[in-house]
């Protein structure tokens, strides 16, 4: 075909026209064309023609060659055989560094930073985790940023603070308790809806999250205050739940007609204070309760009137003020120290 490229590419009248004539005449990409094309004369000599065709044949040779290694397995191994005893003459040194098994196993915990973000769960059970840099601090006048997808039809009913490597309980208002990982938490935007809860923990149908209690382990000496809608209280130490399952522990037997209403941590050397709808408050040492197990239904907190619930129960701290707001928009700010221990 020597004599064909030679007769194309002399009748042509530029390079450009040899190029497509000599495309369109034999199957050769474009790389090729442009190979022949800067061939100098001489290698048209019957002695270049020979080595041409010499290497031609020897690649042809390997490329068969490589052709019986990839389709034969035991050739394949002999060849690595080969190589690896190469390697081992032209570097007979001992090696530097020892190769033993991984020691311990790997935790999810280690492949995840352990960055601070915020837990919200909407009143139709929508939850989702945002990271903390998603917002920015802002003065007294801000406007706020908008924090959920939903924000009329679905408002946030949680709100939540942790780092990604801590433990959740989740507490709902049957008095059943489900653990799962900060980092299990589905991921999401600020202006963003979030999942269904129930894609998170294999929850009963009826349950909702009455209250949210963020751990670092279960070994830590400090115990969970759960109180209900009717003022029963319980104390138990944290301990006692350790061994957790995705199909919820029993925190605490409900009465019936009754609910769990606020989970807190406790130190051992805490006051409790719990108010009510209307406006009657109570606070009393710790101490008075006693730690329980799981599966109890706990003692009175607080003597309510008829009519008359519980709305909130906290830890106190005396070095902050206490902010309550009614439904009326009216509100109070006061000392803890006003509420004396074991008084209303």
């Amino acid at each position: 075909n020597l004599d064909e490229f030679v007769r194309i590419i002399r009748a042509s009248a530029n390079r450009n026209e040899a190029k497509a004539r000599l495309m369109e005449k034999f199957t050769i990409s474009e790389r090729q064309t442009n190979a022949i094309l800067d061939l100098r004369l001489y290698q048209l000599t019957g002695m270049e023609r020979e080595k041409i065709e010499e290497e031609y044949a020897g690649l042809m040779v390997l490329i068969e060659g490589f052709r019986e290694i990839i389709g034969n397995e035991s050739r394949l191994l002999e060849v690595i055989k080969d190589e690896l005893l190469e390697m081992k003459e032209a570097y007979p040194s001992p090696r530097r560094c020892i190769i033993t098994e991984a020691e311990g196993d790997i935790r999810m915990e280690d492949l995840i930073p352990n960055d601070g973000c915020v837990i919200t769960i909407t009143k139709n059970g929508f939850i989702k985790r945002t990271s903390v840099d998603e917002y920015r601090s802002q003065h007294r006048g801000g406007k706020g940023v908008i924090g959920s997808g939903q924000r009329e039809e679905d408002p946030i009913d949680q709100l939540f603070t942790a780092n990604a490597h801590d433990t959740m309980m989740f507490f709902m208002d049957n008095g059943r308790v489900y653990v799962e990982k900060v980092y299990e938490v589905p991921e999401g935007k600020r202006d963003s809806k979030g999942r269904s809860i129930v894609n998170l923990l294999q929850m009963q149908k009826g349950e909702k999250v009455a209250a949210m209690v963020c751990v670092e382990d279960f070994e830590q000496p400090v115990s969970l205050v759960l109180c209900t809608r009717k003022g029963v209280v319980k104390k138990t130490h944290l301990s006692a739940y350790r061994n957790h399952r995705k199909g919820g522990l029993i925190g605490i037997n409900v009465d019936e007609g009754d609910a769990v209403l606020e989970a807190r941590k406790t130190t051992g050397e805490d006051h409790i204070l719990i108010l009510t709808h209307n406006g009657k408050g109570l606070r009393f040492h710790e101490n008075q309760l006693r730690n329980q197990g799981r599966v109890t239904r706990g003692v009175r907190g607080i003597r309510l009137r008829e009519g008359d619930h519980v709305e909130s129960m906290l830890v106190v701290d005396d070095e902050r003020l206490l902010l309550i707001a009614g439904a009326n928009g009216l509100g109070i700010r006061t000392e803890f120290s006003a509420f004396l221990p074991r008084g209303g």
